[in-house]
Formats: C-alpha cells, structure tokens, sequence
C-alpha cells in the first residue's frame, strides 16, 4: 500500500472544482490508470484559508482543525504539499527555513515530500511588474522552486503552467 496524503488549504479541499475534479482525486485516478495492480490509496488533508503555519504551530496560529498532527497520523508515504496561502514567505530565505521544518517533519515520519508552486491569484494580489503581466513574479514561488531543487524534492510546477497561459493568449484570469 502507498498511502498518498494530499495536504493543503482550499485548492487542496476542492475549492470550486467541479465534483471529483480536484487535484487530488485526478491524482488519484492518473495513478490508479498507470498502476492498475498498485494498492494507491489517495487522502485528502486539507483546511480552506489555512497556512502551512497553522498546521505546524496550531497552539500559536490556530486555525480551523489545522494541525500537523492530522497530517502525520495519516502515516503517509508521500506528502503532496500545496499552499497558495503560504504566499507571505517573501524570500526565498524565509522559504528555505519554514519548509526546511516542514521537510524535517516529513523526514521524521520516513515519507517524501512533493511540492506544488501556487496557482496565479487575482492581477492586484500578483504585484506584476510594469510589463510582466502575466509573467510569475512572486519571492514565495522562486524560493519554492530553489527549495525543491537545493533538496532534490519532487515539484510540480503549477504556476509554470498558469504562466504559459499568457504566452497562449489566454489571459489567465479567463
């Protein structure tokens, strides 16, 4: 059995996604697709409006039932880690030290760890720069990306992909 344990806040939760089109349940059946005799059991760990914060000091920042307990007694073998609401992280040397705890906890419990760089937001929350429209900008994304690859942890680069939209001539506020 490969326990998947998908941890987040509401792009996580499903968000507005149309029923069974979250991340996670289409991450579920690509692999069940793919490994047909695998045991792959896919749960979902996730508070809408929550930060990474919440979930590792609950006492100091709580939130909802955000709280790494609830991650960790779910015995996962890989943790899928998306938090759009971590965003706040202004460089990358505030990434590296708050997710550097959070891959020491991910490491206590003898699991992987799989990033997932933020969706875009609205236009006034991006803080695009004159001309780069579009085109991601945000300290908390590159330092996520730094982070996976100075740790050699799998990422899935979504924001990548919401760039590309602009470059398709899909403005991706569409």
């Amino acid at each position: 059995t490969v326990q998947i344990v998908c941890w987040g806040d509401s792009v996580t939760a499903g968000a507005e996604a149309t029923p069974g089109n979250a991340y996670p349940a289409v991450l579920e059946r690509g692999l069940r697709e793919r490994f047909p005799a695998a045991d792959i059991r896919v749960s979902v760990v996730a508070v809408p409006g929550s930060s990474s914060t919440n979930w590792l000091w609950p006492r100091e920042y709580p939130f909802g039932n955000a709280d790494w307990s609830r991650v960790a007694d779910a015995k996962p073998d890989v943790i899928v880690l998306e938090f759009v609401n971590d965003a706040g992280l202004n460089s990358a040397a505030a990434v590296e030290s708050h997710y550097g705890e959070i891959l020491r906890r991910v490491r206590e419990l003898n699991a992987e760890l799989i990033l997932i760089t933020p969706h875009f937001t609205c236009p006034d929350m991006m803080h695009f720069p004159e001309g780069a429209y579009g085109r991601e900008c945000r300290p908390y994304v590159d330092g996520l990306r730094q982070f996976a690859e100075r740790h050699r942890i799998g990422m899935a680069d979504a924001a990548a992909r919401w760039e590309e939209l602009e470059l398709q001539g899909i403005p991706y506020v569409t």
